[in-house]
């Protein structure tokens, strides 16, 4: 139903999610670095039981790694719609660390991101 639209017709939506996910991502990278001694200090005060909480900063620094990945790419007005769907929906799931600012990025992106104007220019209807 809808043709690709020229590269030079960068939607500003799709611009607004690389923002938002470049900046998240590198927050959520600086983050899980917090979370990772956080983590240590707590399984070196239960005596090794709090490292089974170590999973959660990896998780959440692949997460961060991603998002800005898809960020840069985005910036660069060369986005990637799986990638960009993905990091927003892996985004979604901050709310059980209760990051807040994550799931709110995450949900703003997937808003924008399944906008007729933004699936024209990936050629999706």
């Amino acid at each position: 139903m809808y043709e690709r639209v020229a590269p030079d017709n960068f939607p500003g939506k799709l611009h607004a999610v690389a923002i938002i996910q470049t900046v998240i991502g590198a927050l959520q990278i600086v983050g899980s670095l917090f979370g990772a001694v956080y983590v240590l200090i707590l399984g070196i005060a239960t005596f090794g039981i709090g490292l089974i909480a170590i999973p959660i900063p990896i998780a959440y620094l692949i997460v961060g790694i991603l998002s800005l990945v898809s960020g840069i790419k985005g910036l660069q007005r060369n986005p990637d719609y799986g990638l960009s769907m993905g990091v927003a929906i892996c985004q979604l799931f901050a709310i059980c660390v209760c990051d807040f600012l994550s799931f709110a990025s995450g949900l703003t992106a997937l808003i924008l991101i399944t906008q007729q104007e933004v699936k024209a220019f990936f050629g999706r209807s």
